[in-house]
């Protein structure tokens, strides 16, 4: 993902920021071939920068001494169409005549708090949302047309800075309600003819991130681990566990 925002101190206790976002997005299809047929090429699907943008809002005020707010508002981007950048056979084609992703918008809000001049406590509700109708590649696999999603995500955080250039943290976030219907529903039905199996959601989504954070006069080296859980089963067992490690690593300038 790249990012690029610029902030307005409009006075001592209160800022806004604008930016865009756009994702490099790349998915790979392996599928094992029936006995006695021939082996299968894997397929690729990529969306390149630029092709995506999503804009970024947000607000920050001081309320207190000791206490700050903020509003983050960033767009959706729906259907992204992803581009085949190998050869297929037939019967790739025919089962997966077309590939999109959709990012979701977020809107989220919270309060942080210095409880020491070292350590720091947040807390933030984010809602996530996408709005899609004629969706090409959803409604080949399950009929699905149009969809409506609100998740909403509570996150806890807290930060120590133990010297004036490095900060630490910690975060925790969990869903209160998640719905990711055009990833799930298509698994219900038939594909080329073989029955397929739903997956149930048996729990709600959690994801547990570190963090740290390093300034050298005007520039600002940031990274962070993110792991992500989430079940699915059927009749109550659980058959599939999605476990997600994310590393990221970004570097800022701060312009004065």
């Amino acid at each position: 993902t790249l990012q690029a925002a610029l902030s307005l101190q409009a006075s001592p206790d209160f800022s806004l920021t604008l930016g865009a976002a756009s994702s490099s997005f790349r998915q790979r299809w392996e599928l094992t071939p029936a006995a006695g047929s021939a082996d299968i090429d894997a397929a690729d699907y990529a969306a390149g920068l630029f092709k995506n943008l999503q804009y970024l809002f947000a607000a920050n005020y001081r309320f207190h001494p000791e206490w700050n707010s903020y509003l983050v508002f960033k767009t959706q981007q729906s259907n992204v169409i992803l581009t085949d950048d190998e050869k297929r056979p037939g019967l790739i084609v025919s089962t997966f005549p077309d590939a999109n992703a959709s990012y979701f918008g977020h809107i989220g809000y919270g309060v942080r708090t210095a409880l020491w001049p070292q350590l720091f406590l947040s807390l933030e509700m984010r809602h996530q949302f996408l709005e899609i109708s004629d969706t090409t590649a959803a409604a080949v696999y399950s009929g699905v047309d149009e969809a409506h999603l609100w998740n909403n995500e509570l996150i806890a955080g807290i930060k120590y800075r133990p010297a004036p250039a490095l900060t630490l943290g910690l975060l925790y976030a969990r869903y209160l309600k998640y719905d990711n219907t055009l990833n799930i529903r298509y698994l219900d039905g038939e594909i080329n003819g073989v029955p397929q199996v739903a997956f149930a959601r048996l729990d709600k989504p959690q994801a547990i991130v570190l963090s740290g954070e390093y300034r050298f006069s005007a520039l600002r080296f940031r990274g962070s681990y993110q792991l992500s859980q989430i079940k699915y089963g059927n009749s109550g067992e659980t058959l599939l566990e999605d476990r997600i490690g994310l590393l990221t690593v970004e570097i800022g300038y701060d312009f004065h």
